[in-house]
């Protein structure tokens, strides 16, 4: 919630914003908000409090506020009105591409250090806690699925605790070397307002001429 709440504010509040000082100035603040967001995130472990991850997640919905709506302004003011609706439709394509790409590379790289993890565990385990925490160590999807985290005991679970929180925060550290090639692409952005570097309508070219 406090993810959404800060996208949704920070989306209307860039998108006026945008029109008024230009694009470059709200989506680098936007890409400089999400890196610090990244670099907090990446410093969550298992003493992790609600209040701190509220934090946390509330600035990550402003820089990705300040970014996504800017970018889309700065595409549909950047093509003639007759290609309007493919550029939007392109633009959400490319969008749920990175969004889909990167939830498999963040998942891949979670699953890989909660089995290192869980992997070094095993060998330092109490001899009755063993067995389980290599069961675990085999199938990681076990620990990250709530319904079967729920079926397994406490000690096992004070164990595992440690394991996750490190496997979290991995994930977040290759989220801000993205957020941080992220953040220089942003200098590619013009510098001018939505109305100055928008295709003039005597410039747009009709069917046949």
């Amino acid at each position: 919630m406090p993810f959404v709440l800060g996208w949704v504010l920070f989306s209307i509040l860039a998108a006026r914003l945008s029109l008024r000082i230009g694009y470059r100035r709200v989506v680098l603040t936007g890409m400089g908000a999400l890196v610090l967001a990244f670099v907090l995130l990446s410093g969550w472990n298992e003493t992790l409090t609600a209040g701190v991850a509220a934090r946390d997640m509330t600035l990550a919905g402003v820089g990705m506020g300040m970014i996504f709506v800017p970018m889309l302004i700065a595409v549909q003011s950047a093509v003639p009105r007759t290609m309007l609706g493919s550029a939007t439709s392109l633009t959400s394509f490319f969008r749920t591409i990175g969004g889909a790409v990167g939830v498999a590379v963040m998942g891949a790289a979670m699953t890989h250090r909660l089995e290192r993890a869980l992997a070094g565990m095993v060998a330092t385990a109490p001899d009755g806690l063993r067995e389980p925490l290599q069961r675990l160590a085999d199938h990681p999807d076990l620990v990250v699925n709530p319904i079967t985290r729920a079926t397994l005991g406490s000690d096992l679970l004070g164990q595992m605790r440690p394991a996750l929180a490190h496997a979290v925060g991995g994930v977040f550290v290759v989220g801000l070397a993205i957020a941080g090639v992220a953040l220089l692409s942003a200098l590619l952005v013009p510098a001018g307002r939505a109305r100055d570097l928008a295709i003039p309508r005597d410039r747009v070219t009709r069917p046949g001429a």
